[in-house]
């Protein structure tokens, strides 16, 4: 991600990051068993097989800025705060502005929007339709 981000930094100019989009989304593994990181989690599929967990960042333009993976068996609501830490999201006084993370019912939750008022945050987390 650091090559292709400053491959669009350098094609495109600055990254707009006072929006960010996050979800968090599963991937499938058609194997038995767990493995670790592979685990059986929450899943549209609601199959026995393990999953892997994704939380993805995209830019104001939609475009994405960085990810995180946690093993499958990892709630959507404990993957915000480590998903904005591994995509570098920047707030409090080096923050480039006031910043609006757009994220569905995961990551919005109480102990999120306590994080980030506590830490001096300067975050919104709305649902997304």
């Amino acid at each position: 991600m650091a090559h292709a981000n400053a491959s669009l930094g350098a094609a495109r100019g600055p990254r707009d990051t006072r929006v960010l989009y996050c979800d968090v989304t599963n991937h499938c593994f058609e194997r038995e068993g767990e493995d670790g990181f592979r685990m059986r989690g929450a899943s549209r599929e609601h199959g026995p097989s393990p999953v892997v967990q994704m939380g993805p960042f995209l830019d104001a333009g939609g475009v994405p800025l960085d990810y995180a993976l946690f093993p499958g068996n990892v709630p959507g609501v404990a993957t915000l705060a480590p998903a904005m830490d591994a995509a570098g999201v920047r707030f409090g006084p080096d923050s480039p502005g006031r910043v609006v993370v757009v994220a569905d019912k995961g990551p919005n939750a109480s102990a999120n929007i306590a994080r980030c008022a506590l830490d001096g945050v300067s975050a919104n987390l709305k649902a997304a339709s």
